[in-house]
């Protein structure tokens, strides 16, 4: 049987479709992947290549889960540019933490990690 989709469902979409997985959306509404997809191909819903990152590009405060998605991508991207940068892959690793830096500006303590780091690379 096919979901009635509220006008709250349908606002809790927009809302958090860039922040959540189609698979995350479907088990918060209880519905399949597929419905998830077809709804937001309905609604004109298109996920661009990249994510807002801050409360800066989204203009709104960002729910705790949104902030909890964000913290996860900033510290695998931190992670990534520390591995680079133990390995002496410095080109990489300046590459890696200026992104961190650049885009997950409201990520305090991941960025001043970040910026850590980069002031070792250019030291060197």
């Amino acid at each position: 049987m096919a979901k009635k989709w509220s006008e709250e469902d349908m606002e809790f979409l927009r809302s958090n479709f860039l922040y959540m997985s189609n698979g995350e959306l479907a088990k918060h509404f209880a519905v399949t992947r597929k419905s998830i997809e077809t709804k937001l191909r309905r609604m004109g819903l298109k996920r661009g290549d990249r994510l807002p990152r801050n409360r800066v590009e989204t203009g709104k405060n960002l729910s705790a889960a949104q902030e909890a998605r964000l913290r996860k991508l900033a510290i695998g991207l931190l992670e990534s540019g520390l591995k680079s940068y133990s390995r002496g892959e410095n080109k990489e690793a300046k590459w890696q933490l200026a992104k961190v830096i650049r885009e997950y500006p409201d990520i305090v303590d991941i960025v001043s990690v970040a910026k850590e780091y980069m002031q070792k690379l250019e030291a060197n």
